[in-house]
């Protein structure tokens, strides 16, 4: 985030953080024994960021506040889940975004356990934040210690802004 608070600093632009709170409404995403929904974690992820993030001079966005989704068609098929990531890009458009974080829970045993980042290869400032994000995730997880990955997803062809996927752990 520094080199990118440096720069929207100098050029006397807000620093716009995107958090898109992954799943909600009729995508629940992954789903544990218990009945705990990955769309449930993902939300008070991003709620406790936006709490964190206010003082260090950022602007913080929420894609959703609440559990919802973007669809209208009462059932989740691909069809509306293109329709729902759609609608998280175009607000980050609207929003003026400078960085993007999409946040998801993953889950493995052994070295595939723990929090794994995602960026965009044709991206050098997505790189730059999924490295730093990975290591501080590196340090605050009591999982093997990982690399941040280059996929090449929907969400990162249709922003022009470093944008990653986190996958938190579970």
């Amino acid at each position: 985030y520094g080199q990118a608070w440096q720069i929207a600093q100098q050029l006397r632009v807000p620093l716009v953080m995107v958090i898109d709170p992954g799943h909600g409404g009729m995508d629940g995403g992954a789903s544990a024994r218990d009945g705990t929904q990955e769309k449930d974690i993902n939300l008070a992820i991003a709620k406790e960021m936006k709490k964190l993030t206010p003082d260090q001079g950022f602007q913080v966005r929420l894609t959703r506040e609440k559990d919802m989704d973007f669809t209208s068609q009462g059932v989740y098929s691909k069809r509306a889940e293109r329709y729902d990531l759609n609608q998280r890009i175009a607000a980050a458009h609207r929003w003026g975004g400078s960085i993007f974080i999409s946040i998801h829970v993953n889950s493995g045993v052994g070295r595939n356990k723990g929090p794994e980042i995602y960026y965009s290869p044709q991206n050098k400032a997505s790189l730059r934040l999924a490295e730093a994000i990975q290591q501080q995730l590196n340090e605050v997880a009591a999982t093997p210690a990982k690399e941040p990955k280059a996929e090449e997803f929907y969400l990162f062809d249709h922003l022009n802004i470093p944008a990653v996927i986190v996958e938190t752990g579970w």
